[in-house]
């Protein structure tokens, strides 16, 4: 992860949050579009505007065709910017699914105690010569899915995402006693109980006794003659 990932998506997580990583999608995928729109979007035309086939040179502006090739190099730019922002941030606290587009932001936090299973789909042979592969989520609650398509070095966002969700696990609470384990301890209390009143109830039968024997006529009390 390079700094300029930390300080540009560090407005997606919490203050309080540490960002363990940022991953992308894989490069070709967006070299495909870009190597696509540039030729068919402005090698091709600007060849046929140049040797002006079938006259399109005589008949075309040069300024409406420079604003042409403007409009291709704004479209190549967004799908650049749509690329980069297709990003899952793994922190220590969540996974945060970043789906941007020009006209909608959405980010949707993934709890590690909700996440039941991880799977890496590879393509081919193509995907694992050059470390691409589509990893899924599937939560636990209402087993939704979540995908990276083509990520970047799978297996090492597995393994970061492996590791934050053990050390989240390590902090929680132990988990409550069994049944039988919560009957133990009930019945314990209730004989502690029992067994403290059994004793208070025997001292004052003790001292009733007591009282009643020294108030007869002719008893001596010991006590007053030590």
């Amino acid at each position: 992860m390079n700094s300029f990932d930390l300080w540009f998506f560090r407005s997606y997580v919490s203050d309080s949050a540490e960002i363990l990583g940022v991953c992308h999608r894989h490069v070709l995928s967006i070299l495909d579009d870009v190597a696509i729109g540039l030729f068919f979007g402005v090698l091709l035309p600007f060849y046929v505007y140049h040797q002006n086939i079938i006259g399109i040179g005589s008949i075309t502006n040069v300024g409406y065709f420079s604003l042409y090739l403007w409009v291709v190099y704004l479209f190549l730019m967004y799908r650049v910017f749509d690329w980069y922002n297709d990003v899952w941030i793994i922190t220590g606290d969540s996974i945060v699914d970043l789906d941007w587009s020009f006209f909608r932001k959405r980010a949707q936090h993934i709890g590690y105690e909700d996440v039941g299973s991880i799977d890496v789909v590879e393509g081919g042979l193509l995907d694992m010569l050059f470390s691409r592969a589509d990893i899924v989520i599937r939560t636990q609650s209402e087993w939704v899915e979540f995908t990276l398509s083509d990520a970047s070095r799978p297996k090492e966002i597995v393994e970061i995402i492996q590791t934050a969700a053990s050390s989240v696990a390590s902090h929680e609470a132990p988990p409550e006693p069994e049944p039988f384990e919560k009957l133990v301890e009930v019945l314990e209390g209730v004989v502690r109980e029992h067994l403290q009143g059994r004793v208070s109830e025997d001292d004052t039968q003790a001292h009733e006794a007591r009282e009643r024997a020294l108030s007869r006529p002719g008893t001596i009390d010991l006590r007053d003659m030590e």
